[in-house]
């Protein structure tokens, strides 16, 4: 649990953490706020709003690993530079996980062992594809519940390219909901970077961001873990009670050592 002065500055900087320690601290990410600075506005990055926090300590926050813009859940930042380099081996052997919402509803589990390399003739410089010759690349991936035309589904990356889990999906057939560039139409990232949200992205997305979300975080010496976001719980009307119960189960265990 945070301090008093801890919670108001995490207000004022509109982070929602979920634990921090003198070596670190772990946030869960919004699905729309990029990592790092595009803009002047401190408020319209991660670690623009991890500075406000911190202001007036020494400490530098440095991630230990980042997540897409558009994908939320939790992202580990290191408070002092001999605790990231140990943080950084500690994720080399991590294990991900991720709730996300797709299109269809593939079979109930299944690994997806395909190559991920850059995406030929792409107006998109860096859109991802399964391609021949690409880095190896491993996704497992288990329905937890379809209906109403989409599946919730867990995910686990085995290894981490760059978008593997959208890219993955992608291939299979049941893209990401809400995904701009590895759904429908890759025109509609282009138009949404250049005018954000329009009506033609309203009327061919089902959602305003990809409903992909990193709810699990598992190392040789920690375990994270928090609830499935509300704008995925609530896109349908999802039964997964036993699901739900297990990663709430990991949160309390992870938070009591």
């Amino acid at each position: 649990m945070l301090k008093p002065d801890s919670e108001l500055r995490a207000r004022q900087a509109r982070l929602s953490i979920v634990e921090e320690t003198q070596e670190y601290i772990l946030v869960d990410k919004p699905g729309g706020l990029v990592c790092h600075p595009t803009k002047g506005d401190a408020f319209s990055s991660l670690i623009g709003r991890l500075r406000l926090y911190f202001e007036g300590t020494d400490v530098e926050p440095r991630f230990v690993h980042r997540l897409d813009r558009e994908t939320s859940g939790l992202v580990l930042i290191s408070k002092e530079r001999p605790a990231h380099k140990l943080l950084c081996r500690e994720l080399e052997a991590a294990r991900k996980d991720y709730l996300a919402v797709v299109h269809g509803c593939p079979e109930s589990l299944g690994t997806i062992d395909q190559p991920i390399g850059k995406a030929v003739g792409s107006q998109v410089v860096v859109k991802q594809a399964v391609v021949e010759g690409g880095k190896p690349s491993v996704t497992e991936w288990e329905v937890l519940d379809s209906r109403g035309g989409y599946s919730l589904l867990r995910l686990r990356p085995v290894t981490g390219r760059m978008h593997q889990l959208r890219v993955h999906l992608q291939w299979l057939g049941h893209p990401i909901a809400g995904d701009k560039l590895y759904g429908p139409d890759e025109t509609l990232y282009l138009e949404f970077t250049q005018h954000d949200w329009t009506p033609r992205l309203e009327q061919n997305l089902p959602a305003r961001r990809q409903l992909l979300s990193a709810i699990g975080l598992t190392t040789p010496s920690y375990r994270w873990a928090i609830p499935c976001p509300q704008d995925i719980a609530e896109f349908q009307d999802w039964e997964f009670p036993s699901e739900a119960s297990r990663i709430e189960g990991a949160r309390d265990n992870a938070e009591t050592g």
